[in-house]
């Protein structure tokens, strides 16, 4: 087998509902304003619209990841960290979609801070670590942007869970995920055949 190189997805979609609600927010703030005669609030709605892009883009702008399949490994890196995971230490992989992925990471990190009293906030980081698509974890909108997130079309590509059998757990977002589940597959089929 040759290595594989994948590189992660990135997607916009907090840009992507603020860019939907702005015109709908700019054009009633004027409204509102211009009858009012408060110019005040066409100012401090425009600036709220400003930094909303502001916080969509830095939450969907992420640093890249790469996946690196080889003959005997599986190697994540993204900027400081890295880790390879041998093929015999793979337990298994699986899609899910965005709002699968939240609930299972809440439920764990929920489980790691009742068993053993981790940090919420490193325990997220830990799953999240090569992941580039934010899938909802924190919200500044009370929920109403992830709830518009999760209805949208792009949002439902598959993300992948690989787990280990050290207990390591990562969500990974490759552009190409069916192949990549294809060679995470063929990784564990041979070194399985190896062993036997």
């Amino acid at each position: 087998m040759s290595e594989k190189l994948y590189k992660t997805r990135r997607q916009w979609h907090n840009v992507r509902v603020v860019a939907l609600i702005a015109p709908f927010v700019l054009t009633a703030a004027s409204g509102v304003g211009l009858a009012s005669g408060h110019i005040k609030l066409i100012v401090g709605s425009f600036v709220l619209v400003v930094l909303a892009f502001v916080v969509a883009i830095i939450r969907d702008r992420q640093r890249p990841a790469q996946y690196r399949i080889t003959e005997r490994a599986m190697e994540l890196s993204r900027g400081q960290y890295h880790d390879s995971i041998g093929a015999g230490d793979i337990l298994d992989a699986s899609t899910m979609e965005r709002v699968a992925c939240r609930e299972y990471v809440s439920r764990k990190v929920q489980k790691r801070l009742r068993e053993h009293g981790t940090n919420p906030r490193k325990s997220e980081s830990a799953f999240m670590r090569y992941c580039t698509i934010d899938i909802g974890l924190r919200s500044y909108t009370l929920g109403i942007g992830r709830l518009f997130i999760d209805r949208m079309e792009s949002s439902r590509h598959d993300l992948i869970l690989l787990r280990t059998k050290s207990g390591a757990e990562y969500l990974l977002s490759p552009e190409r995920n069916q192949d990549m589940m294809e060679q995470i597959s063929r990784l564990k089929r041979r070194n399985e055949g190896q062993a036997a």
